[in-house]
């Protein structure tokens, strides 16, 4: 318990990247200034706890492939950089210019945690990015950072942190894929990465997409990062990107589903690929990875805050033993046992997933939410609350069964 109470008062550090010789085009090494400087970002840093670290600047052996020098180098001090937070136990956001400088990023996180456990990654891009600098045929080594923390490529980028793999496959999952080659797809495939394609997420919609993934990343490991490439959102709402893919992924949509996945296993995010002289007039690029932050980050605060509330419940003399016979009568929050006589107590069904939970903890978990909104703890499936929780039906099958047993016993 007092682990959870420590996350929620985390400060977030935040580190940049200023790199784009990697890139098709030039442009990105100035999205961390340009964010900095940003009015929008200003009062997001007002609303959350957020500091900034070090600013890494690229070091320039050329462009294309002569980058692979330099991006190697920069990608080192960006290891070190985002190992040093974590260790240090802060969240950690990396703003990034092109997305080579996943392959640092990642590699400090990874290694960081390594005594602890695997890392899971949502790799959300309109691009795969899993080429090697032998399949790439322009050597734009922002193509390139997949296939470099699986394990393949560059040795030297490889082995960047340590010597392992930062990432096994089966804890990858790409959303929002659209722009392709073979070599990419034929890799990632046959290594059994999980891949979302646009056309499976305009299917299924982002909300149920990124529930998958987040459970996909975090079911054989410690915790998982996002990393964020703008392109990966439709044009109409990321317009300053150097790669542009038409029929991209719906940007107010994506920040609604992030409300109904898990965040409290986030271990970092990062940001990528904004490049601001392609901005327009709205600033609307700029302006999407601002409100990506904060809701990212105060939706984790609130699902911590919310465990903590009942935690605090569980601890304040309300906590009880109860025998293996009556397990199945408590309420699987605060442990305690379902009344008929005690309306805090009685157990209520959540409509949208099924799930019961006492009146009480539908509460708690209400007034968490502006909306009054109920998020289920277990499945994060969202139910709809007009007024208030006793609108919920109870759940009938308890309240009989209690009766039957006070009756006999």
């Amino acid at each position: 318990m007092k682990k959870t109470a420590q996350l929620a008062r985390q400060m977030i550090k935040a580190i940049g990247c200023a790199n784009g010789l990697a890139g098709r085009q030039l442009g990105c090494e100035n999205a961390v200034e340009v964010i900095k400087a940003s009015p929008y970002f200003t009062n997001v840093q007002q609303r959350i706890p957020l500091e900034w670290g070090k600013i890494i600047e690229e070091v320039n052996t050329g462009r294309h492939a002569s980058a692979l020098s330099g991006v190697t180098q920069t990608c080192r001090q960006l290891a070190h950089e985002t190992r040093q937070v974590i260790e240090n136990k802060d969240e950690l956001l990396v703003f990034g210019g092109d997305h080579s400088c996943a392959i640092g990023t990642w590699s400090g996180v990874a290694t960081a945690m390594r005594p602890h456990g695997d890392i899971g990654l949502i790799w959300v891009d309109a691009h795969m990015d899993a080429h090697t600098p032998d399949t790439s045929d322009t050597g734009n080594i922002h193509g390139m950072p997949v296939a470099h923390l699986l394990g393949f490529g560059d040795k030297n980028l490889v082995r960047i942190g340590d010597r392992m793999p930062k990432l096994l496959p089966h804890n990858l999952c790409m959303v929002g894929i659209r722009d392709y080659e073979s070599a990419e797809q034929e890799l990632l495939e046959r290594l059994g990465v999980r891949i979302f394609y646009a056309n499976e997420v305009e299917k299924r919609g982002i909300q149920d997409v990124m529930q998958e993934a987040q459970y996909l990343v975090t079911r054989n490991t410690i915790g998982y990062g996002l990393s964020i490439d703008l392109d990966g959102f439709d044009v109409s709402y990321a317009p300053a990107v150097g790669t542009p893919s038409a029929d991209g992924i719906n940007a107010l949509e994506f920040i609604k589903a992030l409300l109904t996945i898990d965040l409290t296993k986030l271990i970092a995010t990062e940001i990528v690929e904004f490049l601001p002289r392609f901005d327009d007039n709205q600033r609307t690029s700029e302006q999407l990875v601002s409100s990506l932050v904060e809701y990212i980050y105060k939706t984790k605060q609130f699902q911590i805050n919310s465990v903590n509330e009942i935690a605090a419940r569980v601890n304040n003399n309300f906590f009880k033993t109860f025998s293996f016979k009556m397990a199945r009568l408590e309420c699987k929050i605060c442990t305690l046992e379902y009344k008929t006589n005690i309306a805090k107590l009685t157990p209520r069904i959540l409509t949208k997933c099924g799930h019961t939970l006492c009146e009480s903890c539908c509460e708690i978990l209400s007034n968490q939410n502006e909306t009054k909104d109920l998020i289920c703890p277990f499945d994060r499936k969202m139910t709809k609350i007009n007024r208030n929780v006793q609108e919920l039906m109870k759940n009938f099958a308890i309240t009989e069964y209690i009766d039957e047993l006070s009756q006999t016993g």
